[in-house]
C-alpha cells in the first residue's frame, strides 16, 4: 500500500520543497512496522523500539508544526492572495461609516 509506504510519503514531502528533520530522512525501513498483520503472520523482523519511537515522536511533533503553520488565518490568506480591508477601502466600496442613529 502506498499511504503505508514511508520512503514513498517522504519522497513526495521532499518533492515539493518542504525540508524534512533530518531523523525522518531515512525512516523507511519502518515500512514494514507500518501495517496490521494478523496474529498467523511472522513477524517482520527485529524492530529497534527505542528508535522507531523517537523517530514516530520527531514525525509527530514536525507533521502537528506543518499543519498548524499550513493552516494559520496569515497563510490562507496568502495561498489565495487576500489581504485584509481596511476601513479606506470599506468607505471606497460603500460609503462613509458613521455612528448609529443619531450620535453623531
Amino acid at each position: 500500500m502506498m499511504e503505508h509506504n514511508l520512503d514513498f510519503l517522504l519522497d513526495l514531502v521532499a518533492g515539493s520543497g518542504v525540508e524534512i528533520p533530518a531523523e525522518l530522512i531515512g525512516a523507511g525501513w519502518l515500512t514494514r512496522w507500518a501495517t496490521t498483520y494478523e496474529h498467523a503472520e511472522a513477524a517482520p523482523g527485529s524492530l529497534n523500539r527505542e528508535q522507531a519511537i523517537r523517530i514516530a515522536e520527531t514525525a509527530a511533533g514536525w507533521s502537528e508544526r506543518m499543519i498548524a503553520d499550513a493552516t494559520s488565518f496569515a497563510k490562507i490568506r496568502d495561498r489565495i492572495g487576500s489581504q485584509p480591508g481596511t476601513l479606506a477601502d470599506f468607505e471606497a466600496e460603500y460609503g462613509r461609516v458613521r455612528p448609529p442613529d443619531g450620535e453623531g
